[in-house]
């Protein structure tokens, strides 16, 4: 495994790119209808001036949910605001609805699933429009809408995978104009044998645990899970699920559902296994969160990883669930360093393989609410590593980008690009000022779910003696190998959490201590010993 830290040099990486500045991957329109969204394209949209500052109008093309907005939940319980978000609704001939569930933590953002009004005359929703919308009306100073706070609201915007849009990354935007090359057919993730058993796991007084936002879980022998809602106590099992979390991404998506397409996630297990049933193609992130779990198994088999099931197996996820997700993981942390806390609710580190691309970045890294989210993990000692993106672009992208905001207390987030097997960069791999670490990320081999059989079948099959070709979608060997840097993400923080468990025995800081002032302090050794 090679991961390497470095200080990239940010003037190597010119912010007045405008082409790359102005790139976005190609979004297939059946991916847009399947999740009810919309390309904001900057020639065809219109903006507020002033925003976001008044020195620049000039915002970057992003993919966004077409009927949903996100706001803090401050704003929205705050009547006279309240009274002046659905006023400039209703102007529009619509009408916001709500969650009535009280299973959002406290302080997660509001999720509003726009809607027409009953008497309204049919129109298009547009979460874009109605943003300007209210920027406007802040800025004539409407009652009950300050500009402050409108700066906060957000579009729910679509996150993507470190595999890429169609899950292969030799082909970054599923269209070949960009980066094409690599395996025969364009091929990124095949079916291997791995000899060997599973590495060992020496005890720890308490293991390090790594939450994964991804694809679920598949089964695999080296992957055994518990979940709480089964009843019984952990067995030392290397993978636990929260049924909590869970279940708020869930009412969260039926919520959206109400006014768009969503394929609603139901609890931790990944699937489907293919999109087109009728066909019986693999689904191009199935299994990717079972790879990367493999990934941490085999690199620091000493560490826990909590998995949270919140992309779909198209490679898509929703920023709304990700706020959601990550606010409760903050309860957790804040219930793990409380006097008498229960040091197994701790999250340690947190590796995200999934981002997307903000229209506004430079704001972004200061005012929006995954910023802000990210930095009161970070400044409780959480370390949070993420994917730079497979788009062979030097567009920020998030949450990886949040590695050059100026941090508080705490460790900086690590962007992590690909590396090649000969330690060179992967042609695919996005790069910036943001990528401070660099891992292994292409022909990386880890585990994948044993059920997953696709429909493809090989050229020769001799079934009276037992032989044929390869079988490219047939995973029941519980083996692959995959690019991307999903699975760079990983390794790196399988280091960051073999350095906490180092730190720990070193310097006497056990990791049993979970106060918030001992957690920071590992994390930031952990971070030098790696540098």
């Amino acid at each position: 495994m090679v991961v390497r830290f470095v200080s990239p040099d940010p003037d190597a990486y010119p912010e007045s790119d405008a082409i790359e500045e102005a790139y976005l991957p190609s979004c297939p329109a059946e991916l847009l209808e399947r999740h009810g969204a919309r390309v904001l394209r900057p020639a065809d949209a219109t903006v507020v001036a002033g925003w976001p500052s008044e020195r620049s109008s000039r915002f970057l093309p992003t993919v966004y949910r077409a009927s949903a907005l996100l706001m803090p939940a401050e704003a929205w319980n705050d009547g006279p605001t309240r009274t002046g978000i659905e006023g400039v609704l209703r102007d529009m001939g619509l009408q916001a609805l709500t969650s009535g569930s009280d299973l959002r933590p406290a302080g997660a953002p509001v999720s509003l699933a726009l809607a027409l009004l009953p008497d309204a005359s049919a129109r298009t929703i547009d979460a874009w429009e109605v943003l300007q919308r209210m920027r406007e009306a802040s800025s004539r100073e409407r009652a009950g809408l300050d500009p402050a706070v409108v700066r906060r609201f957000s579009l729910d915007h679509l996150m993507f995978t470190g595999v890429g849009l169609t899950g292969v990354p030799w082909d970054v935007t599923g269209l070949g104009e960009r980066v094409n090359g690599g395996r025969a057919g364009g091929r990124s993730r095949i079916p291997v044998s791995l000899p060997g058993p599973a590495p060992s796991r020496p005890a720890l007084a308490r293991r390090p645990t790594v939450l994964v936002p991804d694809s679920g879980t598949g089964p695999h022998p080296w992957l055994d899970v518990y979940d709480p809602s089964q009843g019984g106590q952990s067995g030392d099992e290397f993978i636990v699920v929260a049924p909590d979390i869970q279940e708020a991404i869930l009412e969260n998506e039926k919520l959206l559902a109400s006014t768009a397409p969503v394929e609603l996630l139901v609890g931790h297990r990944d699937g489907p296994m293919t999109t087109e049933a009728l066909i019986g193609e693999v689904a191009p992130d199935a299994g990717h969160g079972t790879f990367i779990a493999g990934v941490i198994r085999q690199a620091a088999p000493r560490a826990r990883v909590l998995a949270v099931r919140i992309v779909h197996t198209d490679g898509v996820a929703y920023l709304s669930d990700t706020l959601l997700m990550l606010h409760k993981a903050l309860d957790r942390v804040r219930a793990a360093q409380k006097k008498n806390g229960d040091p197994d609710l701790m999250i340690d580190v947190i590796s995200f393989s999934i981002g997307y691309f903000e229209e506004w970045p430079s704001a972004a890294k200061y005012t929006s609410q995954l910023a802000e989210v990210v930095g009161k993990l970070t400044e409780r000692g959480v370390v949070v590593v993420a994917a730079a993106g497979n788009n062979a672009t030097t567009r920020d992208f998030f949450p990886a980008a949040l590695s050059t905001r100026l941090s508080g207390k705490g460790p900086r987030v690590v962007g992590v690009g690909a590396l090649n097997p000969d330690g060179s960069k992967a042609l695919f791999s996005n790069e910036g000022a943001y990528v401070s670490c660099w891992a292994d990320g292409v022909c990386v081999v880890s585990t994948h779910p044993t059920d997953i059989d696709g429909s493809e079948t090989p050229d020769h099959h001799v079934p009276a003696l037992g032989r044929k070709g390869f079988d490219p979608d047939c995973f029941s060997s519980g083996f692959a190998i995959w690019d991307g840097t999903s699975f760079a993400a990983p390794q790196a923080a399988s280091a960051v959490l073999n350095a906490l468990i180092e730190v720990a025995e070193t310097e006497r800081t056990p990791l049993t201590d979970c106060t918030r002032s001992a957690t920071r302090k590992r994390a930031e050794a952990a971070l030098d010993l790696l540098r």
